[in-house]
């Protein structure tokens, strides 16, 4: 499963997470992709480690530009 992180789009990936962990024994878990200008890296290094923990090693992240999430807040 993975969860986009695009603050004008979607809701919060992580708190999304944490429900299919706790909801779930096999599904793969992503976020699809986060980006180190709307989300400060250590901050996502800690949520990301806390859901690889409680799922037993089922959350990866991903990580990348950041389009959609830095157009809609006027950055490119």
């Amino acid at each position: 499963m993975t969860l986009g992180d695009s603050q004008n789009m979607s809701g919060d990936p992580y708190v999304a997470l944490g429900t299919a962990i706790a909801s779930s024994t096999t599904i793969r878990m992503s976020t699809g992709v986060t980006n180190p200008l709307t989300r400060r890296p250590v901050v996502t290094a800690s949520a990301i480690m806390s859901g690889a923990i409680e799922s037993g090693g089922r959350v990866e992240l991903g990580v990348g530009r950041g389009d959609s999430a830095l157009a809609h807040i006027g950055l490119p």
